[in-house]
């Protein structure tokens, strides 16, 4: 009689070879380690929201650079009841603005406070944005941030929702952006707006901090001692939401 065991190895063997072909793993995905799944995915969602790893632009101020549109026209009207009003919140005696000041700008309320306060001393820039539209009609946004004291770029498209795109730039671009290079990105379309925030301090120790938009003041906050006026309009508006209150 013949042995069966050649027969039984054989079969014990093309049995290991069908369980191996059915649980065998596919390949492109066997050796990826669980972190690397989680930034594909990462980077899939940035591209879909326009969102910026690690952005140092807050959402409150660059990212919501206040719109132009609609816009009546000057912050304070008159311009000498708001200086009273000021006046009357930090305690000093009211300035008198220039004859030729009908709107709200940095000069005219800088002249008018300046002398109360001793004097301007220096100013720092937080950060600026330009608005273009390009010939297709897409609306793009240059964003600068100086609060770490290096200017930082970043360019973006923004979409008919609000929301923001980032346009590639090169690190270089990005974090040593020169003059040449921002007019260059400016030639990408038309410039409809432009907007800045600086703080300016005075000699004895007084902050004005602004916002302003095409060279009007938007908003700003002027301190004194423990008290500070702030003043910002609504867009749409056009009336000043104004108020006096503790710096602290």
């Amino acid at each position: 009689m013949k042995s069966r065991w050649p027969f039984l190895i054989l079969v014990s063997l093309l049995g290991l070879c069908l369980l191996w072909v059915l649980t065998k793993k596919d390949p492109t995905t066997d050796n990826i380690p669980q972190e690397e799944v989680s930034a594909d995915a990462q980077t899939s969602n940035l591209a879909t929201t326009g969102a910026a790893p690690n952005s140092s632009f807050p959402s409150h101020e660059l990212a919501q650079t206040p719109s132009t549109e609609n816009d009546p026209g000057a912050l304070a009207v008159p311009f000498e009841n708001r200086l009273q009003e000021i006046a009357d919140c930090l305690k000093i005696k009211p300035g008198k603005p220039d004859e030729d000041s009908t709107d709200m700008d940095f000069f005219s309320l800088n002249s008018a406070l300046a002398e109360k306060f001793g004097g301007y001393r220096d100013e720092d820039d937080l950060w600026a944005s330009t608005e273009l539209k390009t010939p297709s009609g897409e609306h793009r946004r240059l964003l600068i941030d100086f609060r770490e004291g290096q200017p930082a770029l970043r360019y973006v498209v923004v979409q008919p929702d609000g929301s923001q795109k980032n346009i590639e730039l090169t690190p270089e671009q990005s974090n040593e952006p020169s003059e040449a290079l921002i007019a260059s990105l400016e030639s990408d379309g038309q410039v409809t707006g432009r907007a800045r925030a600086r703080v300016v301090n005075y000699a004895y120790g007084q902050q004005l901090t602004l916002q302003e938009i095409d060279g009007k003041i938007y908003s700003y906050k002027l301190s004194q001692g423990d008290k500070v006026y702030s003043c910002q309009r609504p867009t749409k508006t056009g009336v000043p939401n104004c108020s006096c209150g503790d710096k602290y």
